[in-house]
């Protein structure tokens, strides 16, 4: 049997073997320390960011409004029937989107009534002139008799006054003096009557005259019913829509169609009431449409309206464009468009890029080191300025007035911080990383 080993033997086993380990570890830490290789001292350009910046410099600028509206056609018609009838024919062409010219057939409808009371007027207009006819019979025959009866009533009065000749002679009886004044008398009676005869003839003319003349109207009303069946379109143009169908029955006022002519457009262009001033009859305005801005109209200033709206503080613009409605690019009713004028007069401002500017500050490098610089934007600009060196459509005019040569940063970074040392890139678009 071996022999069993005490417990302060144990102890004291256990404890050199744990020193012994520290010992080993303290040497390999030891060796470790001595073998480590010195760090280089830290280059300061490596934490240096390349930046984008440009030199700012007054370049003249000329002030630019916006406004938005909706395009309209100058020339419009809607087609109304002027007449009741129904719908006789409809020409197999005459469909939405289809061109039309004027006075081209968009439907015919059923003239027949019309027609038959064409007939009728004109058939009581024949009626009424035969009536003139025999009233102008009767003046003459009237005339005539009214001369034979001045005749007669001469002949009796002179023979009246032969009779008391005689009578006072004693040649004549008294029968003989009566009969000569009945005979007067008679003469007399009659001429009276012709002549009220003639003159009532005058007053039955002119209530003749009066009716052939409202007689005629009904014989014109009536044809021009019976061309009113007959619609057609009064421009030309494009048909919108067409409303009606074969067969039909309308009623006068019903619309027929619309038709719309694209060469002159218009545009009411909502412009904010302080460019009232700036703006006249005439300028020039570019129009773009939001969804295809590549494409551009130039109108003309047509109208400025006299007053301003308060509740949004606008006055309205009405832009004139004139097109060739057979292009393909071309504006058509309903399109919301954008609008630019331009002022006339130009002046030296400073301006950026409206990217450049954020939560109202732009950076600026100087020295190598970043500075922010609170701004105020006076005006917006959507034009190319090649004297600065950017590609940039949309800038900011500046109230303030930048300094020439200023480097300002084109995109600034949440990472740049003031007084952070960078190195600046003239017109050039860099990652905003730390260089390698």
């Amino acid at each position: 049997m071996q022999p069993i080993l005490s417990i302060p033997r144990l102890i004291a086993i256990r404890a050199i073997i744990c020193i012994a380990i520290l010992g080993v570890a303290a040497t390999v830490l030891l060796l470790l320390a001595s073998t480590k290789p010195k760090p280089k001292p830290a280059d300061p350009s490596a934490n240096t960011r390349s930046v984008s910046v440009f030199a700012a410099h007054p370049v003249p600028v000329q002030r630019q409004w916006r406004g938005f509206a909706t395009v309209e056609a100058m020339d419009k018609a809607n087609v109304p029937t002027r007449v009741s009838a129904s719908v006789h024919f409809l020409p197999t062409d005459i469909v939405e989107g289809k061109p039309v010219s004027a006075g081209q057939l968009i439907a015919q409808l059923d003239d027949s009534d019309f027609i038959r009371q064409v007939q009728i007027a004109t058939e009581q207009l024949a009626e009424l002139d035969a009536q003139l006819t025999q009233i102008q019979i009767d003046q003459e025959s009237l005339s005539k008799k009214n001369q034979l009866d001045k005749e007669n009533v001469g002949i009796s009065q002179a023979e009246l006054n032969r009779v008391e000749e005689l009578f006072t002679k004693g040649a004549a009886t008294q029968s003989d003096y009566d009969q000569a004044q009945r005979n007067v008398i008679t003469a007399q009676r009659t001429l009276i009557s012709t002549e009220q005869q003639l003159a009532s003839l005058g007053p039955s003319r002119r209530q003749l005259h009066a009716r052939r003349t409202g007689q005629e109207s009904s014989v014109q009303l009536a044809k021009l019913n019976q061309s009113r069946c007959r619609i057609t379109s009064p421009l030309d143009g494009v048909l919108e829509s067409v409303q009606i169908e074969l067969g039909e029955n309308l009623r006068a006022g019903d619309q027929v169609a619309r038709v719309v002519n694209l060469k002159r457009m218009e545009a009411a262009l909502r412009l904010p009431a302080s460019a009232r001033p700036y703006i006249a009859e005439g300028d020039h305005i570019t129009l773009t449409t939001a969804n295809h801005r590549q494409f551009t109209w130039v109108g003309r200033a047509a109208r400025i309206a006299p007053t301003d709206d308060p509740a949004t503080r606008t006055t309205a613009v009405y832009v004139e464009i004139e097109q060739d409605a057979r292009n393909t690019q071309i504006l058509i009713p309903g399109v919301f468009v954008e609008g630019t004028i331009t002022a006339n007069a130009s002046q030296k401002r400073s301006v950026v890029p409206r990217q450049s500017i954020k939560n109202d500050r732009i950076l600026i490098a100087k020295d190598g080191k970043i500075t922010s610089q609170r701004v105020s934007i006076d005006f917006l600009l959507q034009q190319s300025f090649p004297q600065i060196g950017l590609p940039h459509q949309h800038w900011a005019v500046l109230h303030e007035s930048l300094a020439p040569g200023t480097l300002v940063v084109v995109v600034p970074s949440q990472s740049l911080l003031d007084g952070q040392s960078v190195k600046p890139l003239m017109g050039q678009n860099v990652a905003q990383t730390p260089t390698k």
